[in-house]
């Protein structure tokens, strides 16, 4: 109020720290999701793929020309909306279409990636373009993950979100100890996707318990992760030795996932339109 003297009290401050605390263990368990690989790719391998292996992450990290601004963007749109107790109701069509834009950039990124390291790189890094899809697939996992994540920390279940990131942390560590001598350095940027996809899967489960999401349709974004992935992933399998010949069959299939992606948003509104008219003629009878 107005005029009043400023007050201390030990148990506000006492709830603020139980909220936040959990919080320093969750950004230091994602630092090793995000960082520990080349630690331990150097540990099995030559320096010479964990160069290869930190050219790809970082073309795969430019995913986070959506991901980082959706990232900015979500909390306080968010909370802005859930002070009428709506912003639950927000994330079934913000994850939609976050889905929608970020699966394009993903599959536009991963195929192009071999023509931006020929551009950009000397032929000893040519082949760090196997790692870009799947990293690139990970940070996408990003925007679920922190859409489902608002529910819970909007019940005060901060200690769930350091439970849950470091249970991803370790099974990045565990598998790439495990899975890098085997497999090389690709195995780190599967690990990477693997506990994003942790993340996601725990963080849903959390927010169905404790603040569910209406009119979430999980089935078709997972499908369409699915299919992003499998068309990112082909940049393996479409041959490289003629590049006017990749940049030809690269550019028609990112122009046929392009279409088809706007299809099924098409396919969305129109079912979402199809649902709302009869109950705005039913109001208005």
């Amino acid at each position: 109020n107005p005029g009043s003297r400023p007050s201390f009290s030990m148990a506000v401050l006492l709830k603020q720290l139980k909220y936040s605390y959990p919080l320093i263990g969750a950004v230091l368990a994602f630092w090793i999701i995000d960082l520990s690989d080349r630690y331990l790719l150097s540990l099995f391998l030559p320096m010479a793929d964990v160069g290869l292996y930190d050219i790809g992450y970082r073309m795969g990290l430019m995913m986070g020309l959506v991901v980082d601004g959706f990232s900015l963007a979500w909390p306080p749109y968010y909370h802005g909306h859930n002070q009428d107790g709506k912003g639950q109701s927000l994330c079934g069509p913000t994850l939609a279409v976050y889905m929608l834009v970020a699966s394009v950039w993903c599959v536009a990124l991963s195929l192009a990636c071999p023509l931006a390291l020929r551009i950009l790189t000397t032929p000893g890094f040519y082949e760090a373009y196997t790692v870009v899809p799947w990293v690139a697939a990970a940070c996408l996992l990003k925007g679920p993950y922190i859409i489902f994540l608002m529910g819970v920390l909007i019940k005060n279940k901060s200690s769930w979100q350091f439970y849950l990131e470091t249970t991803a942390a370790a099974l990045n560590v565990v598998g790439n100890i495990v899975l890098i001598p085997i497999f090389g350095r690709d195995a780190a940027a599967v690990t990477t996707l693997c506990s994003y996809g942790l993340l996601v899967a725990g963080a849903y489960f959390m927010v169905a318990r404790v603040n569910p999401i209406p009119d979430l349709h999980l089935a078709p974004c997972a499908g369409l992760f699915a299919l992003t992935l499998l068309v990112a992933c082909s940049v393996r399998w479409i041959p490289l030795h003629n590049l006017l010949l990749y940049s030809v069959l690269a550019g028609m299939l990112i122009l046929l996932f392009g279409v088809f992606v706007l299809f099924i948003g098409w396919r969305l509104c129109s079912c979402r339109a199809s649902a709302v008219t009869p109950t705005l003629f039913e109001g208005n009878e």
